[in-house]
């Protein structure tokens, strides 16, 4: 790193700049391996969704940003510029230069990404060690999809960029074509496949998906995750229990629950499984909590605590999202 002379004004800007700077969205998507069984998708921040959490946080604190190629060095140089004047910068190193504009192209992309975040001190991807592309066993590729797919849809509406959830619409096409299967099983069992889930199915996608589950291979494929995942035993279990255990009566309006069950869709929960989970430990349902403003809080602090990663016993980061699946996974034991 290098710096001007003096940065005592951009060091106060900076750190008036990070306290508000946010991980960005993760609208890009990539997949390690292949196959049903190894492929694994991941979300990735793309180069315009860190620019865009760039720009904001740092244009009303008087910092620009400068990033370019310095071809004699192979590096990527990227340099913050306060408006005194005072400057730092990093570079980021980069392969020998390609001949092909596209490839060369995707290599500055690549440079401009991975600097300017970690400058910034931001996460544009989920990081599990390679883990994940390390699984080949397919329960253990289930977990990982369910995993990733709940933290993505998350980010997407904590950044306020998810309107995208097609899960009614999905629902209706599957009762249209007599599918009897419930959305939550049709998620899990493209989770298992290693396949795209519903909400991100585009064109011909959705259509696709039913026939084939409407296809002699589409109810074999059914049973095998059925006998390897208990998705109907699972279910009726649920039931039984909810029966045995009914939720307090409510104490929440109705628009306060259509708001607490919107946000629950859009992180791919239901108020059912969020709900079981508070009574089963001790903790007051959703819907029993009150409709004051104090209730409103504990309810947002609820869906905060889903998405909100805290270092656990081993210094590995754990939201309470994990907890839920965990807690659901025993259920279906």
């Amino acid at each position: 790193m290098r710096t001007s002379e003096t940065i005592t004004k951009l060091a106060s800007a900076l750190a008036l700049a990070q306290a508000t700077i946010q991980d960005p969205t993760m609208s890009g998507e990539g997949q390690v391996g292949g196959g049903k069984s190894a492929a694994r998708r991941y979300p990735y921040a793309l180069l315009t969704d860190v620019l865009a959490v760039a720009r904001k946080a740092l244009g009303p604190q008087g910092i620009f940003l400068v990033q370019a190629v310095d071809i004699d060095r192979h590096v990527m140089l990227t340099r913050l510029t306060h408006s005194s004047g005072e400057w730092l910068e990093v570079d980021y190193p980069m392969a020998a230069f390609s001949a092909d504009p596209q490839r060369q192209g995707s290599a500055n992309t690549y440079a401009r990404r991975y600097s300017l975040m970690t400058l910034l001190g931001i996460a544009g991807e989920m990081d599990d060690d390679g883990e994940g592309a390390g699984k080949t066993d397919t329960q253990g590729v289930f977990n990982d999809g369910a995993k990733a797919g709940r933290t993505w849809m998350a980010k997407q509406w904590l950044a306020e960029g998810s309107e995208s959830f097609s899960g009614p619409a999905f629902a209706g096409a599957l009762k249209r074509a007599k599918i009897s299967h419930s959305l939550e099983n049709v998620k899990l069992w493209c989770l298992w496949l290693g396949k795209d889930k519903p909400s991100r199915l585009e064109g011909d996608g959705v259509s696709n998906l039913i026939a084939y589950l409407a296809s002699q291979k589409g109810e074999e494929s059914w049973a095998a995750f059925a006998k390897a995942c208990g998705p109907i035993k699972a279910k009726a279990k649920a039931k039984a229990k909810a029966k045995a255990n009914p939720p307090p009566p409510p104490t929440w309006t109705e628009a306060q629950e259509a708001a607490f069950t919107r946000r629950l869709r859009e992180l791919e929960y239901t108020v059912d499984e969020i709900g079981r989970w508070c009574v089963d430990t001790g903790r007051p349902h959703p819907a029993a909590m009150g409709a004051d403003a104090a209730a409103e809080e504990r309810r947002k602090a609820l869906l905060s605590w889903l998405v909100t990663d805290v270092d656990d016993e081993n210094g590995q980061p754990k939201n309470g999202g994990d907890t839920i699946l965990a807690w659901l996974a025993q259920q279906k034991e």
